[in-house]
């Protein structure tokens, strides 16, 4: 007897946020992209935190390779975020914004760190 394993994808979309559902498992992402400046970067960056009916809480900063490199915490009351990049190495970076559990989650947004 052989069984077949079923794969399937649906995505909904509408004004703020996208979900997709991939073998029974939905996430969502909101569509704002992030506000960032001064792009490239030398010392530090400010990261605008978009208006949204989500609260996020975590900003969370990933290496080329996808790697974790930071998980700052946002404020409730935080407009944006200034993040000290001083001890970065000189690259690329890229930044997402989620709420506490990682449901809604803003399209990455690259930063270039410069010497």
């Amino acid at each position: 007897m052989t069984m077949l394993a079923s794969v399937y994808s649906v995505q909904a979309q509408n004004n703020t946020k996208n979900a997709v559902i991939d073998n029974g498992i939905m996430s969502s992402s909101l569509s704002t992209e992030l506000l960032m400046y001064p792009n490239p970067a030398v010392s530090s960056i400010t990261i605008e935190i978009p208006e949204s009916e989500v609260v996020f809480h975590h900003l969370f900063i990933y290496n080329v390779m996808g790697v974790l490199i930071d998980d700052v915490l946002i404020s409730d009351a935080d407009n944006s975020i200034v993040v000290d990049l001083t001890d970065y190495e000189e690259g690329i970076y890229y930044v997402a914004i989620t709420d506490d559990n990682d449901y809604n989650r803003t399209p990455p947004g690259k930063i270039i760190k410069r010497k």
